[in-house]
């Protein structure tokens, strides 16, 4: 959650003191991925869905991807990742984050 920035090590201790952050959700990489970083209240999830815009590339096991979030008084309760197959999306196989991909 921080490879690419020049002040990384500032931001994760920035990050490590907020209390209300349930949860850091962003883009841009590519490739999803799901992580955790450290907080006052324990960990918490850093969660990048992947390229929606991805083409079905099956030779190279990539594909668009979404996620759906359900959050209920300010917490977040469950993250549901779609996948592109062929001509719609449906759920990843065996829950969120599971392909690795």
């Amino acid at each position: 959650y921080s490879r690419t920035l020049a002040n990384g090590d500032l931001f994760r201790s920035w990050l490590s003191k907020q209390p209300r952050i349930d949860a850091m959700l962003h883009g841009h990489e590519h490739h999803g991925y799901l992580t955790h970083y450290e907080t006052t209240q324990g960990q918490r999830p850093s969660i990048n869905p992947g390229s929606s815009g991805y083409h079905e590339d099956l030779e190279q096991q990539r594909w668009a991807h979404f996620n759906l979030y359900t959050v209920e008084q300010r917490s977040l309760l469950s993250i549901e990742r779609y996948r592109f197959k062929t001509d719609s999306f449906i759920p990843e196989e065996n829950g969120a984050y599971e392909s690795g991909r």
